[in-house]
């Protein structure tokens, strides 16, 4: 059974350690010349600010993808916190672990 927890940075760095040179993949960046090296003293910061939010979908206590939210404040409005996310990464579970992509209903 899939299940979704808001989490924090630690998850994200350790539960999804698996994932992100996939997701790297996935969205091209190698193709950038940009390194997979993610700056985690600036995630931490921004958690301790309360300006990030991550969910991470586990499938038996294995992460199977997340998705990432910065929060800020919008230059259009002074009211309240809004949200960036990071690209989406979506994993499909198949008997060989590799599809990804939205599930066709049938």
């Amino acid at each position: 059974m899939i299940e979704f927890k808001v989490s924090g940075v630690n998850e994200l760095r350790y539960d999804c350690a698996h994932l992100l040179p996939m997701h790297w993949k996935e969205l091209k960046m190698p193709e950038t010349g940009l390194e997979l090296a993610p700056n985690w003293d600036v995630y931490y910061e921004k958690e301790k600010a309360g300006d990030v939010s991550i969910v991470i979908a586990y499938n038996e206590e294995i992460a199977i993808g997340y998705s990432v939210f910065f929060l800020y404040a919008h230059p259009h409005s002074s009211v309240g916190k809004h949200a960036s996310r990071l690209p989406k990464f979506r994993r499909r579970l198949s008997t060989h672990g590799r599809c990804r992509g939205r599930t066709k209903k049938t």
